[in-house]
């Protein structure tokens, strides 16, 4: 290893007398430095010879160009890390102590290859002063490195001013500069050397002790620690360095110093690139982070003039920098979007989150939210504008999205419950509504279609449903104000129609009207043609409530009216509505305490064939004794039981005990005896209906012909394929199908002999007919007729007296049902009824109990 800085020991401090021992002198001093530097394992020094007036006769010192390159690559290193570090607070010192070494380098190159000329002692001087600026700056990176300790900062100012005063003394022209390195001052030589020296190794070595305490502090795995360690190992070199000034001590110790201050440098530089050491200033990462944050940046001058921009503008604005750079703000962003941020940061307020949309050059729109902040003079005036812009056009779409699965219905693309509610708030808010009217619809025979075609049919009537409200609904509206009219899904099959500002009664009739026609036309279902309706409840405002709930409450009510009524209709709420609810309410709690307590019952009409006056059968007919409210008419309490789901457990009842009855009807010797028993559409849509009646025959050993089983005409025309497919599955299992009340419905003969029935009941309003003076009984003729023609059983029902019965019988309709013949009776009275006939021969008129007739026999 080499050290500093002269390659040998020349004095010169005045001429010798004799020239020949002058270079005697030179030559025996050079070998011996030449032995000295070889034990050293340095570069050996050259010879540098002089004539006796001191000018230099021969230069072989190549160690200059040593130094020369060591000052240039250190220069290099402060320029880098300058370029690549630029802002740091840390870098002013570094590239301090970078330029001062390289100087001290380069100016000791040159006095090295200028050796005994005026040349050389100034250079030496330069680089002197250099080298005692060298530990300064360091100490100066030190402070900044090891985040400013007061000690380090007051020994920064004693180093600094050491060195201020050092650089005073060797640049004085009375500091005389010995050629041999020593320094020598007035009559004591080694004053001025003995300070040098010492501050060089003193500075540095306190360099040291601040890494070694920050070292201290720091756990081996932090980065902290590994960096001071390795700028503790650079102090020490750097220190180490001061061995070459030795000879100014009077120490002849000679050395080459160019390669340890290149491994100082190279350490250090090592440091600040691996550990990245540099501070982080406010430019730094103002001047980064622009260039990478993902949100658009505009820097806009007082008059919106757009000055800079980051890449993240560009792509969101779609345009060069070029096109951008030096325009006014508003052709981007709109003259208002840029006007209304910046007057509200002039008046002192921030802006935050400030929503525009605006127009791309390529036709498209984004959705930005700009926060922006004024950047002011010390005055507090604004000298510049910053905006920042955020793409919000995805989370605006998302929130869309969101708002339409919160407010729509996603099938029918109508508002949903929450939606309706939400759009009839913002109405009221804003147009200040003084009257209108509700519509609740409920789809007829909805869960009919759905359980029979499928949920996917089902979906696919919903939206036919929602476009044809829209349809009729927007025709009405366009006689009133647009908007008016509000459409909303509620769930299932229900639909909510708003009609804000009508007050007059016969406009929502009118509505109603035209909803019920749009609705009643059929609907194609992938090929299935199917009919649906739909019953309509209406309330008003603000006569029948004064808030949405009651509103919605009322035409519920009125909506349940409407399907009582038989369905496919509307009706329009009143108080009596209410009191309805309320005994309907009622009534469903007592059917099911009823059932609880078991007070349904089973009672028997007979059949009889007129001809022979014999009973052939009877007809099983559900019965309630209430406590309280007495006897309860079926059609009365069946509906309700069909509605709240009670008619399954009650048509169970009813099948079980007329098998029960039919069984004991055997025993007894009546084995020509037949029972009809009524199917509840609750029934009848059951899958597994055909394997319960085959268990029931099994279990009670009957039959199965003696079995008749009898559904309504709406049963059947709700769905004809399922209707055709349960028949067949029924009549697989040996019973008879029948229909009751044929003739109020819309079944055609043709429909019936495609289905494989059996029989018909004419309903009791035909044969009354018969012998009323006021009609000649035609239809109940052709019915009857027609239906013999097609060889369907015929019974006629409510045969009430002879003249009744005469005209039955001279149409060839011989099977009655009737209270001629006998009232609905209990199980036991109808056994004594039988008994009596096959005593006497024919019934006994005493057993037809007087009873009132209810209308219907379920």
């Amino acid at each position: 290893m080499s050290f500093l800085p002269f390659p040998h020991p020349v004095k010169v401090r005045r001429r010798p007398a004799n020239a020949s021992l002058h270079s005697a002198t030179i030559v025996f001093r050079l070998f011996k430095s030449n032995l000295f530097m070889a034990n050293l394992s340095g570069p050996a020094a050259q010879p540098h010879i002089v004539d006796a007036a001191g000018a230099s006769l021969v230069q072989l010192d190549w160690s200059a160009v040593l130094f020369l390159m060591t000052g240039v690559m250190v220069c290099g290193l402060g320029l880098a890390f300058t370029v690549r570090e630029g802002g740091s607070k840390s870098i002013m010192p570094f590239l301090f102590t970078t330029a001062a070494g390289a100087l001290w380098l380069v100016f000791e190159g040159v006095a090295r290859g200028t050796l005994g000329s005026s040349a050389s002692a100034t250079a030496f001087r330069l680089a002197l002063v250099c080298a005692a600026c060298v530990p300064a700056a360091f100490l100066w990176f030190t402070h900044t490195v090891t985040g400013g300790r007061k000690s380090t900062g007051i020994s920064l100012i004693v180093a600094l001013a050491t060195a201020c005063a050092l650089s005073v003394l060797l640049l004085w022209p009375g500091t005389d500069i010995a050629l041999n390195g020593t320094l020598s001052f007035g009559p004591d030589a080694e004053l001025l050397g003995t300070a040098f020296t010492a501050h060089f190794a003193i500075v540095m070595l306190v360099s040291g002790i601040a890494y070694a305490t920050q070292l201290r502090r720091h756990r081996l795995s932090d980065y902290r620690h590994r960096r001071a360690r390795l700028l503790i190992i650079a102090s020490a070199i750097g220190a180490l360095c001061s061995i070459g000034f030795l000879p100014a001590l009077g120490i002849a110790f000679y050395a080459d110093s160019s390669l340890a201050v290149a491994v100082f440098f190279l350490l250090v530089a090592y440091v600040m690139g691996r550990f990245r050491i540099s501070d982080i200033t406010p430019a730094l990462v103002g001047a980064q982070i622009a260039q990478v944050m993902p949100d658009a940046l505009l820097v806009l001058d007082r008059d919106t003039i757009v000055r800079q921009l980051n890449p993240a503008a560009l792509e969101l604005l779609g345009v060069e920098a070029d096109a951008l750079i030096g325009q006014p703000a508003r052709r981007v962003l709109g003259r208002g979007h840029v006007r209304s941020p910046i007057n509200t940061l002039i008046d002192g307020n921030p802006v935050d989150d400030f929503e525009v949309t605006i127009d791309l050059p390529d036709g498209q729109t984004r959705t930005v939210s700009i926060s922006a902040t004024a950047v002011r003079e010390f005055d507090q005036s604004p000298r510049a504008f910053v905006f920042i812009l955020h793409d919000i056009s995805t989370r605006k779409a998302a929130e869309e999205r969101i708002r339409e699965l919160a407010f729509y219905d996603t099938l029918t693309e109508l508002p949903n419950r929450a939606g309706f509610f939400n759009e009839i708030s913002r109405r009221i808010e804003r147009d200040r509504i003084q009257s209108g009217a509700v519509l609740f619809l409920d789809l007829d025979r909805f869960k009919l279609i759905n359980d029979t075609l499928g949920h996917d049919a089902g979906d696919k009537m919903l939206a036919v449903v929602a476009r044809r409200l829209q349809h009729c609904l927007r025709q009405d509206s366009s006689s009133r104000e647009d908007g008016d009219t509000i459409v909303a899904r509620f769930g299932g099959d229900e639909f909510v129609v708003a009609l804000c500002n009508v007050d007059d009664i016969e406009q929502v009739v009118t509505v109603c009207q035209r909803v019920l026609q749009a609705l009643a036309q059929p609907i194609d279902l992938g090929g299935q043609e199917v009919f649906s309706g739909a019953s309509i409840g209406v309330s008003r405002y603000p006569c029948d409530g004064d808030n949405l709930q009651t509103l919605l409450k009322c035409a519920d009510l009125a909506l349940y009216e409407a399907k009582a009524d038989g369905r496919n209709a509307y009706q329009i709420y009143d108080e009596t509505l209410a009191k309805r609810s309320t005994e309907r309410a009622r009534l469903e709690a007592d059917i099911r305490n009823a059932l609880e307590r078991d007070e349904f019952r089973v009672h028997y009409q007979p059949i009889v064939d007129y001809r022979t006056g014999r009973m052939v059968g009877a007809e099983a007919l559900l019965r309630w004794q209430h406590p309280r409210r007495g006897a309860v008419p079926p059609d009365v309490f069946v509906p309700v039981a069909e509605e709240i789901g009670a008619m399954s457990q009650l048509g169970e009842q009813v099948l079980r005990e007329a098998c029960t009855a039919l069984k004991s009807w055997n025993e007894r010797g009546f084995d020509h005896m037949s029972i009809a028993v009524n199917l509840s559409d609750h029934q009848f849509r059951r899958r597994d209906l055909a394997d319960n009646i085959q268990g029931v025959l099994r279990e009670y050993d009957l039959v199965p012909d003696r079995l008749i089983l009898e559904v309504t005409e709406a049963i059947i025309m709700n769905d004809p394929d399922f209707t055709r497919d349960t028949i067949r599955a029924l009549k697989s299992a040996g019973t008879r199908i029948g229909v009751d009340d044929f003739g109020t419905g819309y079944s055609s003969f043709n429909d019936l002999k495609q289905l494989g029935v059996d029989m018909i009941k004419v309903d009791g309003r035909f044969t009354q007919t018969m012998a009323d003076q006021d009609s000649d009984g035609s239809v109940a003729r052709a019915i009857i007729r027609m239906a013999q023609s097609l060889n369907l059983q015929v019974i006629a029902e409510g045969v009430e007296n002879t003249e009744q019965a005469e005209r039955l019988d001279q149409v060839q309709c011989h099977f009655m049902q009737g209270f001629l013949h006998g009232a609905p009776m209990s199980a036991t009275d109808f056994v004594a009824h039988l008994d009596h006939e096959r005593g006497a021969g024919s019934p006994d008129p005493t057993l037809s109990l007087p009873a009132v007739s209810f209308g219907g026999y379920q």
